[in-house]
């Protein structure tokens, strides 16, 4: 969104515009209207301070609602969030378990070589 209004202010082009018969605007950076490059970024600045504060706003309302809190307890936390939220786990971690307990295989090496001898 902010590289296309910035493009819009940088490339607008007055004839382009007035290609409809009607239309009469002084054009951007083109056609030396530079300050349309500023209206351009302050409509960026502005749109973005906008809906940050909004949100912030709709957060902080939203944390206030009993059931709607941003954050779950640590007690939840450390049991899984998908168990509290939906009921039971996401993923077997029964799997991950039994992965850990084989046995580790080590590589047949020379007894020599891991000496460091040459034979």
């Amino acid at each position: 969104m902010f590289r296309a209004n910035f493009a819009r202010g940088l490339f607008a082009a007055n004839y382009i515009a007035a290609l409809d018969g009607f239309t009469v605007i002084p054009g951007g950076w083109v056609n030396q209207h530079y300050i349309q490059l500023a209206y351009q970024l302050c409509n960026c600045v502005t749109g973005f301070a906008y809906a940050f504060l909004v949100t912030l706003f709709i957060l902080y309302v939203m944390n206030l609602i009993p059931g709607l809190s941003l954050r779950v307890t640590e007690e939840e936390e450390m049991e899984g969030i998908d168990t509290v939220e939906i009921g039971h786990p996401a993923y077997d971690f029964s799997v991950q378990q039994e992965i850990e307990m084989w046995p580790r295989r080590i590589p047949a090496i020379p007894m020599a070589a891991r000496e460091g001898k040459k034979e």
